[in-house]
């Protein structure tokens, strides 16, 4: 995330400050914010959520694909 990214939180405009790092080498798209949360979907493996109101970014396991996909 950059510095100064803005959002909206049950109708209040919250200010996500600071940046964070993943050590992870994969691909992250661009993030949707939902439940509280800023979610990201990536190339492979788990999406990743970050909390905003705990301060946390958690992994999401993805549903399994099928092998003819």
């Amino acid at each position: 995330m950059q510095d100064r990214d803005l959002l909206f939180k049950d109708r209040r405009l919250v200010e996500v400050s600071g940046n964070f790092n993943l050590d992870l080498d994969i691909g992250v798209h661009g993030g949707i914010f939902c439940n509280g949360a800023i979610h990201w979907y990536t190339d492979s493996g788990p999406s990743l959520c970050f909390d905003v109101d705990q301060e946390q970014i958690r992994e999401m396991p993805m549903p399994a694909m099928p092998e003819d996909w």
